[in-house]
């Protein structure tokens, strides 16, 4: 159990958005924008620096109760210690984040906002997992861990969207929601013993009490 799955998360995510935003859009690198996952409120505004800013905020986390459904208990089997590893179920942990962008230059504010807009769109898009490269960088084992991305956010995105300008205080943005569906390790593993069908048949039975 990794009690400490989000930060990896938050990580996983963050090189994500760095190296492939980079590499489809020729005219930024690295250096040219920021990320930032604090609340967009007034005081993170006043503190925006020179470089437009893609703000990643954590905004809220529910339980995928569809794909706890749809998801079945594995188990190993140890013949030698005729035993078996039974592994219970996940939690299936929606993380929502909300993705912005954000310019102190208004003078091109619009056009920096639409372009990168359009290169999260381009670089989410293209993956319908987390890539199992970022999650082993980031000590995340991608065999127990398959995290789906959902671009456009789950069924729990407007339950978040709805009063969160007037909550934080700053200008409406236009908003990409990013869902990431996270199988959390809860439960260890259990080992029980294998339990056995013997039957003998009528025959059987009878030759083993004549040779007595």
């Amino acid at each position: 159990m990794d009690t400490n799955w989000l930060e990896k998360l938050r990580k996983a995510l963050l090189q994500l958005l760095k190296t492939r935003i980079a590499a489809l859009d020729g005219s930024m690198g690295e250096n040219d924008f920021n990320f930032n996952f604090e609340p967009p409120n007034k005081t993170f505004v006043d503190n925006l620096s020179a470089n437009p800013t893609i703000n990643c905020y954590l905004i809220a986390i529910y339980e995928d109760l569809e794909r706890r459904r749809s998801e079945a208990q594995n188990g190993q089997r140890n013949f030698a210690k005729a035993s078996a590893i039974a592994r219970r179920q996940p939690r299936f942990v929606d993380v929502n984040y909300m993705l912005t962008i954000w310019n102190r230059n208004q003078d091109d504010s619009a056009e920096i906002e639409h372009q990168l807009l359009g290169t999260l769109l381009t670089v989410l898009g293209a993956y319908d997992f987390m890539p199992d490269t970022l999650l082993r960088q980031q000590g995340l084992d991608p065999e127990q861990l398959r995290i789906r991305m959902q671009v456009f956010g789950s069924s729990h995105a407007d339950k978040v969207t709805g009063q969160i300008w007037q909550a934080l205080g700053t200008t409406p943005k236009p908003t990409l929601m990013l869902s990431l569906s996270v199988p959390v390790i809860v439960h260890g593993e259990i080992e029980q013993p294998l339990i056995e069908d013997v039957r003998f048949s009528t025959h059987q039975l009878t030759a083993k009490a004549r040779d007595k």
